[in-house]
């Protein structure tokens, strides 16, 4: 997988699918990391496994512990941020809830990273930049940005992020795994109740994956391994 990992990220995502679309396809698994072994390791190595170090698993997604614990779990692919979004926009309908852009942004952000500490993998298949209000799918603003800060009345569309109606299609949604599922439905147990800025001011914490690429005006974007390495962390804490 080493080799996977040093082509750009496009490349790399293009042969990722490929590559886990045929290790499934052989009902095999891969043990991307272990938060016992991140745990055994200890903040002096750095905490998280390198890409490079990336195990295979002798069992076919381990034991209901292991996998509880970050360990290994069924392979899937990275969703779209339009779909991880509507994840949430229909858990708030379910609870007559409302939520805004920001909010969205923010807790796709959550859901991204705590993917990375509990299952050890990429859940969003866009990228993250440091804007001003903290992290955002550039997608997933022009998707969105329309509602200004009014709260999303609908399901997002595949296409609403482009400005061409030809490419409206209907409603961006995806399939989680239940190892997914079960960190988006936790991160919307977790935040649901908290309002936009608060969210923002939770991304803005010190020594976050935000705070180290934020640059006025750039809107960098913020590596993978940073939002991995500071989710470890946090997961490692509790």
């Amino acid at each position: 997988m080493t080799w996977i990992l040093s082509m750009p990220r496009a490349v790399r995502q293009i042969a990722n699918r490929v590559l886990k679309l045929t290790i499934a396809y052989k009902e095999n698994f891969i043990c991307l990391w272990s938060l016992d072994e991140e745990r055994a390791t200890g903040p002096a190595s750095g905490g998280r496994k390198p890409f490079g170090e990336r195990g295979r698993c002798s069992n076919k997604g381990g034991t209901a512990s292991s996998r509880q614990k970050g360990g290994c779990a069924p392979l899937s692919l990275m969703h779209s941020s339009l779909a991880i979004a509507n994840e949430f926009l229909m858990r708030a309908a379910d609870e007559r809830r409302q939520l805004t852009h920001m909010q969205l942004q923010k807790l796709v952000y959550l859901a991204h990273g705590w993917n990375l500490a509990v299952n050890g993998r990429e859940l969003i298949e866009d990228e993250f930049e440091a804007w001003e209000f903290g992290p955002v799918v550039r997608k997933l603003y022009n998707a969105l940005s329309k509602f200004g800060k009014s709260p999303v009345g609908r399901l997002i569309r595949w296409g609403d992020d482009t400005p061409f109606p030809s490419d409206d299609g209907g409603a961006a949604l995806t399939s989680l795994d239940p190892h997914e599922r079960a960190v988006l439905d936790k991160v919307w147990e977790q935040y649901k109740g908290f309002e936009a800025f608060k969210l923002s001011a939770l991304t803005h914490a010190k020594r976050s994956p935000w705070e180290k690429f934020y640059e006025k005006g750039k809107n960098k974007v913020i590596d993978t391994n940073s939002i991995w390495d500071y989710f470890a962390d946090l997961a490692n804490a509790t």
